[in-house]
């Protein structure tokens, strides 16, 4: 009878860690469910697939792949050979072992390139385009965000034997919208007009040896398909003009690399509220920079104009960009200001892209601290060390860890600093976060 009233309790004993483990296991997977919803909150959806092209039906290893490209199709023939001087490849992938990308590592493992192809017969620049489906519609009457990266392309250039970077973007390579009618038959000498060509669109720089091409519509609620490319034109070719540099125009061609399309609503989320000292200006430009626009204009709901700004008293704040197109007001942060002495700021974000724009992460100390000892450490979220220095005098990260670029993401910050107080000698600690972003 006692062994068995023992074996019992063991039972219950063992049940109720069991229960308690998979009580534990449901939390966490609740957890990362609502972890999930806050991130599909805090960020705007892409509604391009396949954005970045790193998904295939093939690995594109022969020239002329573009219809390996999982959900694009395009009307570039797979066994076109250029204008007879050289042959480009316009779908790149390190899936093929005789690739060794030459575009930044940001960009993923997959990218499109092509030429801007003018016909001497036709006397034209020839319609060249790719398209994608769209994931879902957007929402009628909203303010909506298109943008594509592009990038410098190697390619070997016969004429001159040697290799060239002719990054260029004709004014005639653009996007147009298309509804559910679009039969997805596209002819070299289609007369289809894009909604915004590279000449009229904003030129962004967040990714170093990039640039970001981006505009803004308002959408119908219609859009169902992307066109990317170039569109018919008949300009002459001694008239023609690059976005950036110079076309090869003696052949009429000019070669582009393109990647990481995007078509999201728009939308100003700052990630927090803030405590400043009262004289102190906090920059929103990362905020704001992530829009490469023709024209955007900063305004503050007390009037005051720009991305960089003080605060006159404690309260709330709210941003609005101005676009071509309509406007995107973010949402209202708390700002708290202290009259500050010997104080340290350490900023929440920055973005080592390659600008001039935050690219160190640093501490900055008031005028009146006279810093002696100091030691700054950065941390991963596995809690290993990516930077730490004793520098007093430069102690800042640049985002790179053993020379390689970090990823983008939230890191933790420790900084530990001793200061001279009349005739002593005081010690801080002091710690956070940081989001790299770029």
């Amino acid at each position: 009878m006692i062994l068995l009233k023992s074996f019992i309790q063991l039972l219950l004993l063992n049940l109720k860690k069991m229960l308690k483990k998979r009580l534990i296991v449901y939390q966490s997977i609740l957890l990362l469910l609502m972890v999930v919803g806050i991130n599909k909150l805090t960020y705007a959806q892409n509604l391009i697939p396949n954005p970045g092209f790193e998904r295939y039906t093939d690995c594109p290893s022969e020239d002329f792949g573009l219809y390996l490209a999982a959900d694009w199709h395009t009307n570039i023939p797979w066994d076109r050979r250029g204008n007879g001087t050289w042959n480009s490849r316009n779908y790149i992938h390190t899936c093929d072992p005789e690739v060794t990308p030459w575009w930044p590592e940001e960009l993923g493992d997959g990218i499109i390139g092509y030429l801007h192809h003018w016909s001497a017969r036709e006397d034209k620049s020839l319609t060249q385009l790719v398209w994608s489906e769209l994931l879902s519609a957007p929402e009628k009457d909203s303010l909506y965000y298109v943008e594509y990266t592009s990038t410098a392309a190697q390619v070997y250039f016969v004429p001159e034997n040697r290799y060239v970077m002719p990054w260029c973007l004709p004014f005639n390579l653009g996007i147009k919208l298309v509804g559910a009618d679009f039969d997805g038959v596209v002819d070299e000498l289609d007369p289809i007009v894009p909604d915004m060509t590279a000449g009229e669109s904003g030129i962004g720089r967040r990714i170093a040896n990039t640039t970001q091409v981006g505009n803004c519509f308002v959408a119908t609620g219609e859009e169902r398909h992307l066109l990317l490319g170039f569109f018919l034109d008949d300009t002459p070719l001694e008239e023609y003009s690059c976005v950036g540099t110079n076309t090869y125009s003696e052949f009429g061609w000019a070669f582009c690399m393109l990647d990481n399309v995007k078509l999201e609503k728009m939308k100003l989320e700052i990630r927090s509220d803030t405590t400043i000292c009262s004289k102190e200006k906090i920059d929103f430009s990362e905020y704001t920079n992530y829009y490469a626009l023709p024209e955007k204009q900063i305004v503050w709901n007390d009037g005051v104009e720009g991305v960089e700004r003080s605060f006159p008293t404690s309260g709330q704040y709210r941003i609005s960009m101005i676009t071509n197109c309509g406007s995107v007001t973010s949402n209202w942060i708390n700002v708290t200001l202290e009259e500050c002495s010997a104080r340290v700021y350490v900023p929440n974000a920055f973005s080592p892209n390659g600008d001039t724009r935050n690219p160190l992460f640093v501490p900055k100390f008031s005028d009146d601290y006279v810093i002696e000892t100091l030691r700054f450490s950065i941390f991963d979220r596995w809690g290993q060390v990516v930077f730490q220095t004793n520098d007093v005098d430069t102690p800042g990260w640049d985002g790179t860890v053993q020379g390689v670029m970090a990823n983008t993401g939230t890191y933790i910050w420790q900084l530990e600093f001793g200061y001279v107080e009349g005739e002593d000698m005081v010690t801080k600690l002091e710690y956070g976060e940081v989001v790299l972003v770029r």
